[in-house]
């Protein structure tokens, strides 16, 4: 099944939970484009810096990047913590505003595998263990439904599967 109306597929959890290693495999697997915060941080010359202005300004670039595409009728797959709900709430508003439909996908490990994972180290990203734990205090549960990926128990290759069967398109 295709869809005739552009997708927001979005990709959100704690650092170290896989979002970025789930968002890739799904936009390979869909041919879509993918962008996350932490590539557009570097590109926009903001790696180590996470004040909220810095914040607001990676999130309007990705903000831009969605918009942009989807107004051309092609879906998308990005990647982010949007640990608040205003973020996720901005995004919602797109979409809506575009009429697309928007997926969330949340990411989920265990503390013990998220150590193992920050303690290596991974291209883009500067989020620690630290980062984590001030990330998990901060994360506002989402209000809506979302799609549950356990990284730490379930294959990437078996969640894509699984989240592309849910949505129809296998």
């Amino acid at each position: 099944m295709t869809r005739s109306t552009p997708v927001l597929l979005i990709v959100f959890g704690l650092p170290g939970t896989g979002k970025t290693t789930l968002a890739e495999a799904l936009a390979e697997r869909l041919g879509w484009p993918h962008a996350n915060t932490d590539e557009l941080r570097a590109c926009l010359g903001l790696r180590g810096q996470y004040d909220p202005t810095t914040k607001e300004q990676v999130y309007t670039a990705l903000e831009t990047w969605v918009r942009e595409r989807l107004q051309k009728g092609i879906s998308v797959v990005i990647d982010a913590t949007f640990h608040r709900a205003t973020r996720r709430e901005r995004f919602m508003a797109l979409a809506a505003g575009l009429g697309v439909d928007c997926i969330w996908i949340c990411t989920e490990a265990s503390e013990e595998a998220v150590r193992g994972r920050v303690s290596r180290s991974r291209p883009l990203t500067e989020a620690d263990f630290e980062v984590f734990l001030s990330v998990r205090e901060a994360f506002e549960p989402p209000a809506t439904p979302v799609i549950r990926v356990n990284t730490e128990t379930e294959p990437v290759f078996g969640a894509v599967g699984r989240i592309l069967k849910m949505l129809g398109y296998e």
